[in-house]
C-alpha cells in the first residue's frame, strides 16, 4: 500500500467512499458499526470527514466489502 500523506481533501473523499459503501448496501449507521466492531459515533465521525479509520479498519472495510484499501484511501 502507498505511503502517501492524507490531506484534508483526502479525508472528505475517504468519508464519501465509506458512506457510499454503507448506503449501497442499505446499512444504517448502527448496522454498519456493528459489522466493523466500532461505535455508531465512530461511523459518523468517519462519514463527516472528522476522523479516518485506522489502517486495521480500512483493511477490514476493504475485505468485508470486497474493495481495496487503496480505493478507500485514494480512489484507486
Amino acid at each position: 500500500m502507498n505511503s502517501r500523506v492524507i490531506t484534508k481533501e483526502n479525508k472528505k473523499e475517504i468519508a464519501n467512499r465509506i458512506k457510499q459503501i454503507r448506503l449501497q448496501r442499505n446499512f444504517d449507521i448502527n448496522e454498519f458499526a456493528a459489522i466493523l466492531y466500532v461505535s455508531p459515533f465512530s461511523i459518523k465521525q468517519w462519514e463527516e470527514g472528522k476522523r479516518i479509520p485506522n489502517l486495521e479498519k480500512i483493511k477490514l472495510i476493504a475485505f468485508i466489502f470486497k474493495t481495496t484499501p487503496e480505493w478507500l484511501l485514494y480512489g484507486e
